[in-house]
């Protein structure tokens, strides 16, 4: 699929793909956005002094933000994927950050979901078939 843009592209959280190659050129400025959609919990318990005792007990803050979910722009082919423009801006708004293993469990899910959508999109030199992707069990390894 070619595609010639004169002003501006923006893909908005949806998929722009083909079939077999992607090519998009032009002196067009390409805007790709994804959302993440967050939670964000805030916890605040004040400190106090306990005169019986004479101790003071310290204040807890908690203020979290988990990534739920992503809503995804995606620009892909089947092929090769050529993007030629004078300003490309791909951005998550509202991008929350997230522990190193589940942005590793994220990325195998991620990696699973395009596989069971397009097994050809993915070609690994040196290996025939499907490779094998395993699933991380929690608690597995201690």
């Amino acid at each position: 699929m070619f595609l010639h843009i004169a002003e501006q592209l923006q893909n908005d959280a949806s998929t722009i793909s083909s079939n077999g190659n992607l090519t998009i050129d032009g002196t067009a400025n390409i805007i790709n956005r994804g959302y993440s959609v967050n939670e964000r919990r805030q916890e605040v318990i004040v400190d106090h002094y306990d005169r019986a005792e004479g101790h003071w007990y310290p204040t807890y803050n908690l203020d979290e933000t988990t990534a739920l979910a992503t809503i995804d722009g995606v620009l892909g082919g089947n092929g090769n994927v050529t993007i030629d423009g004078a300003h490309l801006e791909n951005t998550t708004v509202n991008q929350a950050q997230i522990s190193s293993v589940d942005a590793a469990q994220n990325a195998a899910a991620a990696e699973r979901a395009e596989w069971e959508r397009n097994p050809l999109a993915v070609d690994i030199a040196g290996e025939t078939g499907r490779p094998q992707i395993l699933a991380w069990e929690p608690g597995a390894g201690r």
